[in-house]
């Protein structure tokens, strides 16, 4: 159990330049904006197969969310 509470070898921290910075930062906002994309499809996908209106959807493409 006490391995693995000792730090790794070669372990080392490393403080980020501003660019790498900066780019870490639109990064972590492109991958929340695809996080968000995906949970409002599955929520849309979710409510409107509650209402049978799925299939209807997708057979005149009127929604480009499945």
């Amino acid at each position: 159990m006490e391995e693995g509470k000792k730090p790794l070898a070669g372990d080392t921290t490393h403080e980020a330049t501003s660019d790498e910075e900066l780019e870490l930062r639109k990064e972590n906002k492109h991958l929340k904006e695809i996080v968000a994309d995906l949970v409002l499809r599955y929520y849309c996908k979710k409510n409107l197969g509650h209402f049978g209106l799925t299939d209807k959807f997708k057979k005149s493409n009127r929604l480009h969310i499945f």
